[in-house]
């Protein structure tokens, strides 16, 4: 027999430390409830809420320890944002996401929610970036005639349709499926022209 160099094969086992099953935020009262569900939680330790008014400088606002479990987990946060606090009144939108802390210091972001305080409605979608689906979720002080637009990057309207919100929170499924893989806007309008944006990718 001819020896020869002997290859060792090592499989390493790649483990995902956080599963963020969703991520909301509604107006309640004078404050802004923030919700997410997660599971899988290895090597968590915590979560910090940060908050923007332009969507690009976030300070963190609070606090929340991971129950770093493998089951899933459910938290919330109330952000006390007054009426005629100055922040509040910077253009209505505030912008939310989380950080999500590991034991070793590393860390990842979730997506960005946004709400307009000022507005009757605000609205989240999830997943982001979808493939099929796309998951409304909208929250309003009372009963509306909603429109949904999803917009193109170049201003082209591809899919409309109407929605009726009543007060709370109401869940709509958008079949995404024929759109072409690419960045898209969805738009929703109520009848006094108020309005809000949400940015969403489609993959295949």
């Amino acid at each position: 027999p001819v020896l020869t160099n002997t290859e060792t094969t090592t499989v390493v086992a790649e483990t995902y430390p956080l599963n963020l099953l969703s991520f909301s935020v509604k107006k309640e009262n004078k404050t802004n409830l923030l919700r997410w569900t997660t599971a899988q939680e290895l090597n968590v330790d915590h979560f910090d809420i940060e908050r923007s008014n332009n969507g690009r400088e976030f300070n963190k606002i609070g606090k929340t320890k991971a129950n770093n479990t493998s089951q899933t987990n459910t938290y919330q946060f109330n952000d006390a944002v007054a009426q005629n606090s100055p922040f509040w009144r910077a253009g209505g939108l505030l912008y939310y996401r989380l950080k999500m802390v590991d034991k070793d210091g590393q860390f990842t972001y979730s997506p960005i929610r946004i709400i307009n305080n000022n507005g009757s409605f605000s609205l989240n979608i999830y997943p982001n970036p979808a493939k099929d689906k796309l998951q409304l979720q909208i929250d309003s002080d009372k009963k509306l005639a909603l429109k949904m637009d999803i917009i193109t990057q170049d201003g082209k309207i591809v899919f409309s349709n109407n929605i009726s919100a009543t007060e709370g929170s109401i869940l709509r499924s958008v079949n995404i499926s024929s759109l072409q893989s690419g960045i898209y806007f969805l738009r929703i309008t109520s009848g006094k022209k108020e309005q809000s944006v949400v940015k969403f990718e489609k993959v295949k």
